[in-house]
């Protein structure tokens, strides 16, 4: 597997534990591991970041608030998260960039393409917020959507599973794990990589994607290295 340019989509239940919504050792474990990740193959990385740890619409319908306001917090909660992660990319000795969609005034610039392909070009780690900056609309969409916009090579899916199956690995012992499996097989079986408008959108435009197991940071560099240990969709 040989690729220039990626993008990792991290869920934000990843800065978390079971007690605290940010993790600040949990920070500091993913950022080293990314950086050694990055200069160990010589990689442009981009990553879109999620805010699961913090808030996310379907976890907060009991509030009442308006499916737009919501999602809106949730943009921004990714703010939070992206703009701590650069600081422990920096402090680990590496250098990051936060853009996002849905901009915060001096703490992140605002998205564009080209200047988030000139800050790869740089060498940064390139940190995505904002989602896609509207509302409805996923950061599994976000994650598609930017990796087609800065010409990724592929997209790594970061989860708690090591891949897709053919059913719920947790509620069946006899699951079946896909090493690879095309997009269009993985809609007749109704697998559900990601959700259908993001599914859709990878599919349309052949772009790869490296779904992997990310509870332990270390796997990116050995998912990478040895494909089988994930689903490579395609």
């Amino acid at each position: 597997m040989t690729y220039k340019r990626i993008l990792l989509k991290l869920s934000g239940d990843l800065f978390s534990d079971e007690t605290n919504s940010f993790d600040y050792d949990k920070f500091e474990t993913l950022a080293s591991e990314i950086l050694s990740f990055q200069k160990k193959h010589d990689l442009e990385i981009a990553v879109v970041v999620g805010a699961g740890n913090i808030w996310r619409y379907r976890d907060n319908t009991h509030s009442g608030l308006p499916r737009i306001t919501s999602d809106k917090m949730g943009m921004t909660a990714t703010v939070f998260n992206a703009v701590l992660f650069s600081q422990k990319i920096n402090e680990v000795g590496g250098n990051s960039q936060v853009f996002s969609a849905f901009p915060i005034a001096d703490i992140a610039s605002p998205y564009s393409a080209e200047a988030a392909k000139l800050a790869l070009q740089k060498g940064k780690v390139v940190l995505l917020a904002g989602g896609t900056g509207y509302p409805f609309c996923t950061t599994d969409l976000a994650a598609v959507l930017r990796a087609l916009e800065l010409e990724c090579d592929v997209v790594f899916k970061a989860t708690k599973v090591d891949g897709v199956y053919d059913k719920d690995p947790k509620k069946f012992d006899d699951a079946k794990r896909f090493s690879e499996i095309t997009y269009t097989k993985a809609l007749e079986l109704k697998l559900k990589v990601m959700d259908l408008t993001a599914f859709g959108m990878a599919m349309e435009n052949a772009l790869k994607m490296m779904v992997f197991d990310f509870t332990d940071p270390k796997n990116l560099d050995k998912v990478y290295k040895d494909p089988s240990l994930g689903t490579l969709v395609y």
